[in-house]
């Protein structure tokens, strides 16, 4: 895993990123490395930097090697805007020469056993339970169709990786593959083809700067999960822009990417998952006196309208909550960017990763976070500057 950022104002976008690499071995554990680069370049003159994190490669292929392939291709073309940047590269992804069919055998094993285990185990003559399953099935197909993603021809989806689906659900219904096959198979090709449903193994890459056209830098989060039967898979995450002339602008914003806490912690003052801890008690509290309460109050309607009361308080006080996080900890901190420099636009997005590099070290856990925190800034006065590079020892 890895701890990124990205900052932006309506000068300057900075991104910072660890240098952790985590491998994940044969016998089930974990190490890491402390060399990765996440954060890549075009050639001169774009200014936009992308950045990287979750898988490291792509279909088999690292990430590495496509991004420099699509620096190598674009040169010194320049795009009107960032989307622009987007599109272009989804397009040459899609075309490169570096898929195989063991890549692609590989990532449809991936959803066909994350179905396979979210099913009942079956014992021999249970057609109740298969009736579960089917219906289950049946339940994913009608809620898929409404979101699919991919325009996948399933004949030919079907012709290419029907034996590997089965083989591995034979694994677990060995004697009752002859009434599932095809609802497993159309289990797996609706997983697929769902714009919800993303494996466990997507890689999301940011682009963030400007386009040629464009006065105002802005982000964009595109998470990719594959490439199946000639079409790549993917869909948008964050979206950030800085232009006041759009929808959803802002003068500034902090966007950490990846493992979150330790910054939300920072700018929220308040740890994400202490905060669920938090609003799961009062869930569990809210419950607990309207039980109680169901003791005292004859009239159930009385009982009921207590328990509305206790929700609307709690509600209120989770506004009250949410609204000091807004003015007391995120808008001071997001209302200083636009008077920040480039440096110190970097300066806050590399502490930032380095205290979660810090938490992971010292609280025992693996070390997911780590190594030198290499910072990028990309702005149109002075174009795309390394703040900090662990490839380059001297950046004066």
């Amino acid at each position: 895993m890895t701890s990124e950022i990205g900052i932006l104002n309506q000068d300057c976008v900075v991104l910072a990123a660890d240098s952790a690499l985590t491998i994940s071995k044969a016998d089930g554990t974990r190490s890491t490395l402390d060399s990765a680069r996440k954060i890549f370049t075009l050639q001169h003159p774009n200014k936009v930097g992308m950045m990287t994190f979750n898988n490291y490669t792509f279909m088999d292929v690292t990430w590495s090697a496509i991004l420099t392939s699509y620096r190598d291709y674009l040169q010194d073309r320049s795009i009107s805007t960032l989307e622009g940047y987007v599109t272009s590269f989804i397009k040459y992804l899609n075309t490169m020469n570096i898929y195989t069919e063991e890549a692609e055998a590989k990532q449809v094993l991936t959803y066909t056993v994350y179905l396979r285990d979210s099913l009942y185990s079956l014992d021999k003559n249970d057609s109740e339970h298969i009736k579960r399953i089917q219906a289950k099935l049946q339940r994913l197909d009608d809620r898929f169709k409404k979101e699919r993603m991919l325009d996948i021809d399933k004949n030919v989806f079907i012709s290419k990786f029907g034996g590997i689906i089965i083989q591995a659900f034979e694994q677990k219904y060995k004697d009752y593959l002859e009434s599932l096959e095809m609802e497993f198979i159309d289990g797996v090709y609706d997983y697929i083809c769902s714009s919800e449903m993303l494996s466990n193994y997507f890689t999301a890459v940011i682009f963030a700067g400007y386009g040629k056209d464009e006065l105002f830098p802005s982000l964009r989060e595109i998470h990719f999960d594959g490439r199946y039967c000639g079409k790549i898979k993917y869909r948008y995450g964050w979206s950030q822009v800085t232009d006041p002339t759009e929808d959803d602008s802002s003068v500034g914003a902090i966007i950490p990417f990846a493992q979150q806490d330790v910054s939300y912690s920072v700018l929220k003052g308040i740890d994400p998952t202490l905060n669920d801890l938090r609003l799961e008690q009062q869930y569990e509290i809210r419950d607990r006196l309207i039980k109680k309460a169901s003791v005292y109050f004859d009239d159930s309607s009385k009982a009921e309208e207590f328990g509305n009361e206790i929700s609307r308080e709690f509600s209120s006080a989770n506004k009250e909550f949410n609204e000091v996080i807004e003015n007391s900890y995120m808008n001071p901190i997001v209302g200083m960017l636009q008077a920040l420099s480039n440096e110190e636009m970097g300066e806050m997005a590399k502490t930032l990763v380095s205290l979660a590099a810090f938490k992971r070290k010292y609280s025992g856990e693996l070390q997911t976070v780590g190594g030198p925190v290499d910072v990028l800034s990309i702005s149109r006065a002075d174009g795309v500057v390394w703040l900090s590079n662990k490839k380059i020892k001297d950046l004066k």
